[in-house]
């Protein structure tokens, strides 16, 4: 599934990609560009460096998977 950007302020934006990691921050609600804006940037950015390393750990194993000789 694509992402949609905007999506959580209600911004009618085109759709990225082919396949997309979601990573929630807040609570939804009825405010939510008022929440967003109040979520602390290291929540933000801790999130963002767990999907990294994330993406990172599985490029590395499957790299390793591809180059065994047999």
């Amino acid at each position: 599934m694509p992402l949609r950007p905007g999506l959580a302020v209600n911004k009618s934006l085109p759709t990225v990609g082919e396949m997309s990691i979601k990573g929630v921050v807040n609570i939804s609600g009825n405010l939510e560009f008022m929440l967003l804006q109040n979520t602390r940037l290291f929540v933000v950015m801790s999130l963002a460096d767990s999907i990294a390393q994330g993406i990172e750990h599985f490029v590395m194993k499957s790299s390793k998977l591809n180059s065994v000789e047999y």
